[in-house]
């Protein structure tokens, strides 16, 4: 007999208020908007490496696409823009770049907007519709950019739905405990149902900006909620 909600071996235990009280270290915030963004890069930085790659000294990694959705208290989705970001052609010829393009599919784009024009916009974009959270998953990788000039976002409050995932799906056995690499892939595929034994290498998201904000919106609304009323509140 279970208490919860039972799923195979799992057992499942509703995270409404009685767990919130436990005290969860990363909640969605839950009562104003919230801007889900993700980024496209020639590549990962080294400051964000474990270790130095051999070959990849003075390596300057640029955005080239971003993607960010409104997501509001109420779940709708009113805003989204994405947009290509300007970088020189080098850095798309550069050997190191090619397996991050390889992923995403973008080339170099001539016309492209300046990233002073991006941040400028997205500021405007943010102050326009009041929301001074941002989500992103892995915000590390984001935040290594976007705190940086031109795109100053240094002033607002980010959370890592990576972070709230674990927090809350590794407990109940929902994704693996401590995993080596715990993707959005893998988040995703649970939330639709797949076990992560399975599906935990699920191909299911192609790599670009606004693909990965859609399933990381999917993933922090579906959160939200069994963060509210717990695992049998979702439809």
């Amino acid at each position: 007999m279970c208490t919860g909600t039972c799923h195979g071996s799992h057992v499942y235990v509703p995270v409404g208020e009685e767990n919130l009280a436990r005290g969860l270290k990363f909640l969605i915030p839950t009562h104003r908007p919230l801007a889900i963004i993700d980024l496209e890069t020639t590549g990962i930085p080294n400051a964000l490496k474990d270790k130095m790659w051999r070959g990849y000294e003075n390596f300057n990694p640029q955005i080239i696409e971003v993607a960010v959705s409104l997501l509001m208290p109420d779940d709708r989705v009113p805003s989204k823009v994405t947009t290509r970001v300007y970088a020189a052609e080098g850095y798309f010829n550069d050997w190191r770049a090619q397996k991050a393009l390889e992923m995403t599919g973008l080339s170099y784009k001539e016309d492209a907007p300046p990233a002073s024009q991006v941040g400028e916009a997205l500021r405007r974009w943010m102050k326009k519709h009041e929301c001074t959270d941002v989500i992103a998953f892995n915000d590390r990788f984001e935040r290594f950019y976007l705190n940086a000039e031109p795109y100053d976002f240094q002033n607002y409050t980010w959370l890592d739905l990576r972070a709230v995932s674990q927090e809350l799906l590794e407990p109940v056995g929902a994704i693996p405990t401590n995993p080596k690499f715990l993707g959005l892939n893998m988040i995703s595929a649970w939330v639709h149902g797949h076990s992560h034994g399975k599906y935990g290498a699920w191909k299911g998201l192609s790599h670009g900006a606004a693909e990965d904000v859609r399933v990381t919106l999917e993933v922090c609304t579906y959160l939200r909620h069994i963060q509210q009323n717990g695992f049998n509140s979702w439809p």
